[in-house]
């Protein structure tokens, strides 16, 4: 019977052929298959660990979801969950945590036109992040400056701001950016008087390599800011309701 197949083999020599052709092909193509998803799926985890840090974690009082369109009905349940300030108290439990190694408070600032010193042309977004971190934290991915602790009229920015404003990574440290407050553009929202004709300044210390934030500032001044624009008493009062 071998023998028999053996002679088959060579009888038939194209169909041979074209059948280990046809098996090394199939071969090559699984093999590309496999190689390919693996590396795809690096790709995507790189990615995704560049913007979204695997081990950081964000805690925010409020839903963001409710800025958008409602994606499914609203119910009663949801709206009778109790509102949960993070305040000093929130922070001390989220650190008691297992496996939680640091907690950092941060606050948003919006409602601002963000300007190069010198350049009329706002940059697009316009959300002021605030931090304790030093600009050489993990967390920004790399630092370019002198002083890596922010100051209260010091400023990071990201390396999408000097793309934005045409100029190099090393010019715009040291360069004045320029917060202008603007009235809402919502139909729905009203003035704020304590919001119009504020205007802030501080200084870039340094760009760090930050993709989803454009800005950061020091969380004392944010602070600050937060509660002019507010119009609230002091800081602890701002503490105690947003």
């Amino acid at each position: 019977m071998f023998k028999y197949a053996f002679s088959l083999t060579f009888r038939r020599k194209l169909r041979t052929l074209l059948t280990s052709l046809g098996i090394m092909i199939a071969v090559m193509l699984m093999t590309f298959i496999l190689f390919g998803m693996t590396d795809l799926e690096k790709a995507i985890l790189t990615q995704f660990s560049s913007v979204f840090k695997p081990t950081d974690l964000y805690v925010s009082s409020r839903d963001f979801s409710s800025f958008g369109r409602m994606t499914t009905p609203p119910t009663k349940e949801q709206q009778e969950q109790e509102e949960v300030i993070v305040n000093g108290e929130i922070k001390s439990e989220i650190e008691q945590i297992d496996g939680v190694t640091d907690v950092h408070p941060m606050f948003m600032i919006s409602g601002f036109e963000v300007y190069l010193e010198g350049d009329d042309t706002p940059y697009p977004a316009n959300f002021i992040q605030s931090t304790d971190l030093p600009g050489d934290d993990e967390m920004f991915g790399s630092f370019l400056g002198d002083e890596p602790i922010l100051s209260e009229e010091g400023m990071f920015v990201s390396t999408y701001v000097p793309s934005f404003f045409e100029i190099s990574e090393e010019e715009i440290v040291g360069k004045k950016i320029v917060l202008k407050s603007v009235p809402s553009s919502s139909f729905v929202s009203g003035a704020n008087r304590n919001e119009i004709g504020r205007e802030y300044e501080f200084a870039v210390q340094g760009v760090v390599d930050s993709s989803s934030d454009a800005f950061w500032i020091n969380i004392d001044r944010a602070l600050d800011i937060l509660v002019e624009t507010g119009g609230f008493e002091d800081e602890e009062e701002y503490l105690d309701l947003v």
